[in-house]
This record gives structure tokens, sequence and C-alpha cells, in this order.
């Protein structure tokens, strides 16, 4: 599986194969790293139920990253998942995308118990220019990884 995707990579670009996820942050199978240099790395937890799945994931991050690397891009692609996900009554991704987030936790832990979804779009609002590139970018991945496992529906169709 690795070696399939590896061969797709170009020079710079490489699977890190991890042997827990001692190296990613518990329950973590997987990450997008890109360095200064232009290295680009996709981690993944060998041997994890998720290792698929983290792979594909990762590579998502890898294959998007130049488009969304234009702010105006990145805030088009992003507001059109956003009214999908409205559309299709599944705004829920956004919370559970957030909850992810680095530095987040307390806020959505907090957010969860007074409940709605005005809650989650207050914290992305509140959050650093960076932050919201960061989950900007998580959200458009995790959307486009659920649409490819067929669990995005249009509830009005």
């Amino acid at each position: 599986m690795y070696r399939a995707v590896q061969r797709k990579l170009r020079d710079g670009e490489t699977i890190v194969v991890q042997p827990d996820d001692s190296a990613l942050g518990k329950n973590n199978d997987g990450r997008y790293v890109e360095y200064e240099d232009g290295t680009k790395e996709i981690h993944v937890v060998a041997g994890s139920a998720r290792s698929t799945f983290a792979l594909m994931h990762e590579n998502g991050h890898l294959f998007m990253e130049e488009a969304l690397q234009n702010p105006e891009t990145r805030r088009r692609v992003f507001n059109q998942t956003i009214s999908a996900l409205e559309s299709s009554r599944q705004f829920s991704l956004f919370t559970r995308v957030l909850s992810v987030m680095p530095g987040m936790e307390a806020q959505v832990k907090a957010m969860r118990k007074s409940g709605g979804i005005g809650g989650a779009v207050a914290i992305y609002e509140s959050m650093t220019p960076e932050q919201k590139a960061a989950f900007e970018r998580e959200l458009i991945t995790h959307y486009l990884d659920q649409i490819a496992q067929g669990k995005m529906t249009d509830s009005k169709g």
C-alpha cells in the first residue's frame, strides 16, 4: 500500500512509516508535514486500524496543498465546503474537525456544553489567521474524505 502511493509522489515527497503513535501524538494515525526547504512528508502509523485512511487523508493534503496555499482560493473552497455541509445538514463535520485542531480542545468542550453551531463558528472567528488557514485546509480535506467514502449525501435531492 505504501509503495503504491510512494510511486506517485514527486521528488522531495516521501512517506514516513512510524512504528507507533508516539511521534505523532496519542490517537493520531497520520500527519502531513511541509518543511521550509520544500520537502513534504506523509507520516503514517504502521499497523493502525486506520492506517489506510490516514495515508489517503494525508495524501489528500499533499495533493491539495498547492491550490490551497492561495488564500483567496482556499477561502472560496472553504466557503463552498461550508455551504455543502449546511445544505446536506452535516455541519457536525465542522465541529468534529474543530475538536482535533491543536489548542482548540478546551474551547470545543465548553462549546459542546452550551450547545449550538453558533459556538463553533464563534471559535473559528476567534482564531488567528494561521489557525484559520490550518482549519480551512483540514476541513476541506476531511470533506473530500467523506465524499470519497460515500458518507456525504445531499439532503435536498
